[in-house]
């Protein structure tokens, strides 16, 4: 019965990140999984999104811990920032550049990189947790 709700979340979260990207009115996504170096609880990513194609990153993180997720970039680009509970299609964040709070749940935690721009716009996120 666990496995079988684990399995069901997964398939909600699957549909919820697209939908919530196709309302931004944007088009496909990649995802990629944010590994600290071995000692560091730091890791920084540098990429480019446009509207037609956004980054969705995951980092696993514990309940209790403090994570700040910080974006610099273009004006347009932006985060939305959801937990491993986020079922419902609420996120953390939404539209934001900059994020710092306390963790509630353990799990994937998922950044979607975005932006409003046709053209490609460069970033770095850096994500901190502790």
């Amino acid at each position: 019965m666990i496995r079988m709700r684990g399995y069901v979340s997964l398939i909600a979260l699957a549909l919820l990140i697209p939908n919530a990207f196709a309302a931004r009115g944007q088009g496909s996504f990649t995802e990629q999984r944010i590994r600290f170096a071995r000692g560091s609880n730091s890791a920084s990513m540098r990429g480019e999104v446009s509207r037609a194609k956004a980054i969705l990153y995951r980092v696993g993180a514990k309940r209790g811990q403090s994570m700040t997720v910080q974006l610099e970039g273009d004006a347009k680009t932006k985060f939305d920032l959801s937990g491993p509970k986020d079922s419902s299609g609420q996120s953390m964040a939404s539209g934001e550049t900059e994020w710092s709070g306390k963790l509630p749940d353990d799990g994937d935690y998922k950044i979607l990189v975005f932006t409003e721009d046709r053209t490609n716009a460069p970033f770095t996120l850096t994500v901190t947790i502790q």
